[in-house]
C-alpha cells in the first residue's frame, strides 16, 4: 500500500511579502520574472527559502523549509528515508542540514543503490531526474520526503515507484512538504 502525506507549513511573514511582491509585480529587489513560466520557477525557489538573482547566484531567504525537514524527520520518519530534491541550493542546504546524508549520482550510482538496498545508508538524497525512473530502491525503506513540490506528474510517479513496487513488504509512505498559499 501507499499513502500520501501533505506536510503543511507556513512562510515567515516576511518572507510571505517577498513571494507576494514577486507573485504581483513578477519583480523583487533581487530578481526579475520575464515570462510567466520564470514567475513560476522564482515563487518556487522563494517557496523554498532562496531565490537565485540576477547574476545566478542563490540568495538565502528564510530557513522555515529547511526546518519543516529536520521536524519531519524527527518526529514521524522511522527508518530510512529517500528525499526528493529540484534545485541545486536544495542540494546544498540538504547537505548542511543532513552531512551524513549521502547524494545519488551518475558516478556512484550503483553502489549507492546496492548500499540503500542494503539499509547501510540512512538518508538518500535523490532528484527525480536521475533517480525517477528504472532505479529500483524498494528495499532500502519505505519513505519519500518530496522536499521540493513537483509539477511533473511523470517524475512524480516514477519517483514513488523507486519505493512503491513489487519487493517492497512495508506500507510506502510519501510525504510533500508544502508552503501553505504558494503555488
Amino acid at each position: 500500500s501507499i499513502t500520501f502525506h501533505r506536510h503543511l507549513v507556513v512562510m515567515p511573514p516576511s518572507l510571505m511579502e517577498y513571494y507576494d511582491q514577486m507573485r504581483t509585480d513578477m519583480l523583487t529587489e533581487d530578481a526579475v520574472s520575464a515570462t510567466a513560466a520564470v514567475l513560476i520557477q522564482k515563487l518556487q525557489q522563494i517557496a523554498s527559502g532562496f531565490i537565485y538573482d540576477e547574476m545566478g547566484e542563490a540568495k538565502r531567504l528564510s530557513d522555515f523549509r529547511i526546518q519543516a525537514l529536520q521536524q519531519l524527520l524527527n518526529s514521524r520518519i522511522t527508518g530510512n528515508a529517500l528525499v526528493a530534491y529540484w534545485y541545486k541550493e536544495d542540494l546544498v542546504r540538504l547537505k548542511e542540514l543532513l552531512p551524513d546524508a549521502e547524494e545519488l549520482t551518475p558516478s556512484n550510482l550503483k553502489a549507492q543503490v546496492e548500499r540503500w538496498n542494503n539499509g547501510e545508508i540512512k538518508v538518500l538524497l535523490i532528484h527525480p531526474r536521475s533517480a525517477g525512473h528504472g532505479l529500483q530502491l524498494e528495499k532500502g525503506g519505505n519513505t519519500l520526503i518530496w522536499y521540493t513540490p513537483q509539477w511533473s506528474n511523470d517524475l512524480w510517479e516514477q519517483t514513488n515507484a523507486r519505493l512503491w513496487r513489487t519487493g517492497q513488504t512495508q506500507p510506502v509512505k510519501v510525504y510533500t512538504i508544502e508552503a501553505v498559499n504558494t503555488i
